[in-house]
């Protein structure tokens, strides 16, 4: 076997180990009291972290650039079965809520460009959507499962996050609050 073979298979080795263990965290979550519809206290008040990302679109988003506007931010995966449940509930929220003003992002995490964009084709979603390749993102807002949804206030602050799939009126209800 050559040597850039074998990098290649420890790659992919390294990639599934990451993979198991990110699944392996998020079931964690399920077992210890998180839920399936948990609302995550943790953050809730502080300013939200910076996001820049480039879209699907080709265009560069961030979260200064919305000041002043309500955001969701709906972390993902397309490998993600309670990710690919909640899809077409938060494309409903967006085509509810973004004549008031509310932007949505979709950040799809541990994911490969391909099956995310096969994703946003298969459910129809029309908000902008980016990946977060670096983990950056990730990162900031302490994504250790998907799917996972941040609100942010027109003040830049977290009103609301929830961990597991979020229903409709669980979304619209607190969307309410912060029109």
């Amino acid at each position: 076997m050559k040597l850039s073979e074998n990098r290649g298979t420890e790659a992919d080795a390294t990639k599934t180990v990451a993979r198991v263990l990110f699944l392996l965290v998020a079931a964690l979550a399920l077992v210890f009291g998180q839920g399936a519809f948990a609302e995550d206290a943790a953050g809730q008040g502080n300013s939200a972290a910076p996001i820049s990302v480039k879209t699907f679109d080709g265009v560069q988003w961030s979260l200064a650039a919305n000041k002043g506007r309500p955001v969701v931010v709906n972390f993902w995966a397309s490998w993600c079965g309670p990710c690919n449940k909640e899809a077409r509930s938060i494309e409903a929220a967006h085509r509810d809520f973004s004549a008031s003003g509310v932007e949505f992002i979709g950040i799809a995490v541990d994911d490969n460009e391909s099956d995310v964009r096969q994703f946003v084709k298969e459910y129809g979603l029309t908000f902008p959507v980016a990946l977060d390749a670096s983990g950056a993102v990730s990162s900031a807002y302490q994504i250790y499962g998907v799917p996972k949804t941040v609100i942010i206030g027109r003040d830049g602050r977290i009103k609301y996050t929830h961990i597991g799939v979020i229903t409709p009126e669980v979304l619209a209800r607190e969307l309410k609050k912060i029109l």
